[in-house]
């Protein structure tokens, strides 16, 4: 079983050589979104394979001897190759970046490998896709990050790639860099989550509820931050709450044992979110949304578990909201 894939970007003309690395000859499948495109690949490997094209509808039908998959599309191609692979390798070409083609947490099933092509690259909103999801990975880092400090070891591996993830996020690189590097800890990161068998993502099961454009995503992930920051404060219900009528508390039970100066700063919190209004448009999820989502999901996570114990979200779920201080609950 694979237990690593990884990114590639080139011209659609250099997917065959990268394809003979994992697959040398024989037959093959493509299975397309678009069967224009799907013909098109296939006159490129019709000298050394034997190319089979199919749609994303007639996915089950694929022949049994066809011995790799390609995917080629959108994310709706994600699940016709999942229904389709029945053991056999895969990989994706996408329409656009989307690292969910680089992993099936239910399955735990990794692609050889995924092709981003001058379509994908060359996408008006390949910044700001590539940018969004590097700040909902880096979340799940930090969530890891803050949990860890009640333990008595430290994840450095969670440290390293909050770090990377962060100097990503302020602007701290060049083009080229941001990136390629970008690039690398979208690829590295979720060969991590592999190795440490996540079943799911709180940031991804979230946004199922709560909107999956790249806005919506950010939104999500940032509320999860400021929600776990509050949680390591010692007045959590005060700083949340105007009123607190429910049974918030004035303190929190169990977060004075978590560290959140692992966490973004306020400032650099709205840098981020700068980036992401300057190239983003269209609404965010509303607070409500947002915690029904959370207690739907929260125990995705054992840090967010723990705040759903306490019954925190439940309480502040049924006060009136207010903006504070850049604070979304």
């Amino acid at each position: 079983m694979r237990t690593a894939t990884k990114f590639y970007c080139g011209k659609s003309e250099e997917f065959k050589k990268i394809l003979q690395n994992y697959c040398v000859g024989g037959s093959v499948g493509v299975i397309a979104q678009d069967k224009e495109e799907g013909k098109a690949l296939c006159d490129e490997l019709k000298k050394e394979y034997k190319p089979l094209l199919y749609g994303i509808k007639e996915a089950d039908e694929i022949a049994l001897d066809a011995r790799f998959l390609i995917g080629v599309g959108g994310s709706g191609v994600i699940a016709a190759v999942k229904r389709a692979k029945r053991g056999r390798k895969y990989a994706f070409i996408p329409a656009k970046f989307d690292y969910r083609f680089l992993y099936d947490f239910e399955e735990r099933s990794l692609p050889e490998f995924v092709f981003l092509n001058e379509k994908a690259t060359g996408d008006k909103d390949y910044c700001l896709r590539l940018y969004g999801t590097i700040f909902q990975l880096y979340a799940e880092w930090a969530f890891d990050c803050v949990f860890a400090t009640a333990m008595p070891f430290r994840d450095k591996v969670a440290e390293t790639y909050c770090k990377v993830g962060k100097s990503l996020l302020l602007g701290e690189k060049d083009e080229e860099a941001y990136y390629g590097e970008g690039i690398r800890f979208v690829q590295g990161s979720v060969n991590a989550f592999f190795e440490r068998n996540k079943k799911a993502l709180l940031t991804e099961k979230m946004a199922f509820s709560c909107g999956v454009t790249t806005k919506e995503r950010f939104a999500t992930a940032r509320f999860l931050l400021l929600l776990a920051k509050n949680f390591t404060k010692s007045r959590f219900g005060g700083i949340l709450v105007p009123s607190l009528k429910t049974g918030t508390g004035e303190t929190s039970a169990q977060g004075s044992f978590f560290d959140g100066s692992v966490l973004p700063s306020e400032k650099e919190t709205e840098r981020m979110e700068s980036f992401v209004n300057f190239l983003a448009k269209g609404d965010e999820p509303t607070e409500k949304k947002l915690l029904l989502a959370f207690n739907e999901n929260a125990r995705v996570h054992p840090l967010f578990s723990i705040i759903q114990e306490e019954g925190i979200t439940d309480a502040l779920y049924y006060e009136r909201f207010e903006r504070h201080t850049g604070i979304f609950v």
